[in-house]
């Protein structure tokens, strides 16, 4: 998500083919697999969560499920529309809701347990308000799940990924002390640093045509591609970065 009205207007065009989910993903889906795995292991249940840029809303209708409730916003019109159909045809109205909203100009005066921005900050002109408002609407102790695109991934590093990045409107890349240090300048506490994302793994999100085998990756498919994936980041880098951080009351 960006905030220009230039970036509204790209980011529904981009979205003007999501498709309407039909059912909700598993917790080995490849594309969310290791969102799912830190969610899990931070015990989502009867929690208040906020999807910063939550485009077709799938992460969302998997916590919805035992989730209190999940509120997903993106600055794409056509995004939020879809969200709203998928969430009545699943019979999720209940405890999701979907708002568009121009953040970080913008925020919910609202606060929550977890807050996800994945794969958003990169889109921000503002990265460092971003952080800051994530705070103002994170409680007591709530946590903050971050990812985003490596300086380190080796695609990028070889000059395979620039015109990707310019395609789905990348600012910037990170290091993970360019992350942690604009989540400490915020008064956020790092809990964990994670290298989610390998040679193999971005190279299939960055090709469109290796990209087509991702829906293919289920099951024990999902299982083996991901140690591989794994093995690669020790060899070469990691191409994404995740961060937990958390709220601590003062």
């Amino acid at each position: 998500m960006k905030k220009s009205m230039n970036a509204k207007m790209d980011y529904n065009y981009f979205h003007r083919k999501t498709s309407v989910q039909t059912k909700t993903i598993g917790k080995k889906n490849y594309t969310y697999r290791f969102l799912v795995e830190t969610l899990n292991k931070y015990k989502y249940k009867d929690k208040e969560i906020l999807d910063i840029g939550c485009g077709s809303g799938a992460i969302d209708f998997y916590l919805a499920r035992n989730a209190s409730y999940v509120l997903g916003i993106d600055i794409s019109e056509n995004a939020i529309k879809k969200c709203k159909e998928s969430s009545r045809l699943l019979g999720l109205q209940n405890n999701t809701l979907f708002k568009v909203v121009d953040f970080p100009r913008n925020f919910i005066k609202q606060k929550f347990d977890i807050i996800i921005c994945s794969e958003v900050l990169e889109h921000l002109k503002e990265d460092e308000l971003a952080i800051k408002q994530i705070k103002k609407m994170l409680k007591n102790n709530g946590i903050a799940i971050i990812s985003v695109p490596s300086k380190n991934a080796p695609l990028y590093k070889w000059g395979f990924a620039s015109d990707f990045d310019r395609g789905v409107g990348h600012l910037r890349r990170y290091s993970i002390n360019d992350l942690s240090s604009l989540l400490k300048n915020a008064g956020l506490t790092i809990v964990e640093v994670r290298k989610i994302e390998g040679l193999l793994r971005n190279f299939l999100f960055l090709n469109r045509n290796a990209g087509k085998l991702i829906k293919f990756l289920k099951s024990y498919l999902s299982d083996i591609t991901t140690m591989l994936d794994k093995a690669l980041i020790l060899l070469f880098g990691e191409s994404n970065i995740l961060i937990v951080a958390k709220n601590k009351k003062s």
